[in-house]
């Protein structure tokens, strides 16, 4: 294989992918029943007959974290193999690093408030950043192996991810601005949709990663280069 480095690399950041989108699917059914909780509430509930929902809300949003938490650790892990065998893998390892303090900050130690939401939107531009670099990463491979359709759908697939990425990006800002205002069906709609966006991205990088995967174990050995297979024929002689 030409490139085992970033094959090992790319199939662990195609893992964390995976578990980004298991992440945000349970934190997004933890948002739901917090919506439905403080509808209940706006709507005269007692608060003890919504004790039953706050084990749920509070499962579902440690859950997430957690997974989220192993998604960036895998990237990591990923981006550090990969950058053995093309240079945007390495910077790409470093943002992953910046990524998982964000991550854990944002999930775990940061109160409700602004330094919070500004974290989290950070933490979704790095996470940007990073996309675009492994993107870079695996376009530079196909450069290398001469793989031309490698290089055009990284290209158009790129710009697709980060179209959806600015979608989601302005989405996510409306909902944390209005969410709580809206009567509680559309915020809950508003909520899947922007999640949508979000996914519908990470399907479009997911694919790309599959294909590079599929394009490194294609690729074979190493050619040799001509004067070296003629000494090398010459010593058999």
């Amino acid at each position: 294989m030409r490139f085992p480095n970033a094959h090992k690399g790319l199939k662990k950041i195609k893992t964390s992918v995976v578990l980004e989108i298991i992440s945000l699917v349970v934190m997004l059914v933890g948002a739901i029943i917090s919506m439905v909780v403080i509808d209940k509430v706006g709507n005269g509930s007692a608060p003890a007959e919504l004790t039953q929902y706050v084990g749920s809300i509070q499962f579902c949003m440690i859950a997430g974290g957690l997974v989220s938490v192993i998604a960036v650790t895998m990237r990591i892990v990923g981006a550090k193999n990969a950058g053995k065998d093309a240079e945007p893998f390495t910077t790409a390892y470093i943002i992953a690093i910046v990524s998982l303090i964000f991550s854990l900050f944002v999930n775990f130690f940061a109160q409700e408030g602004p330094l919070k939401t500004v974290v989290n939107y950070g933490s979704k531009l790095i996470m940007l950043a990073m996309l675009i670099l492994v993107f870079k990463g695996i376009i530079e491979l196909a450069q290398r192996l001469e793989n031309t359709e490698m290089l055009e759908t990284g290209k158009s697939k790129r710009t697709l991810a980060v179209i959806l990425f600015v979608i989601f990006f302005v989405g996510d800002i409306v909902l944390g601005t209005v969410a709580l205002k809206l009567p509680l069906a559309l915020g809950i709609i508003l909520n899947i949709a922007v999640s949508g966006i979000s996914v519908a991205m990470d399907i479009v990088y997911l694919g790309y990663l599959q294909d590079a995967v599929s394009m490194l174990e294609a690729a074979g050995p190493e050619p040799v280069p001509e004067e070296k297979a003629e000494t090398e024929t010459e010593e058999d002689i």
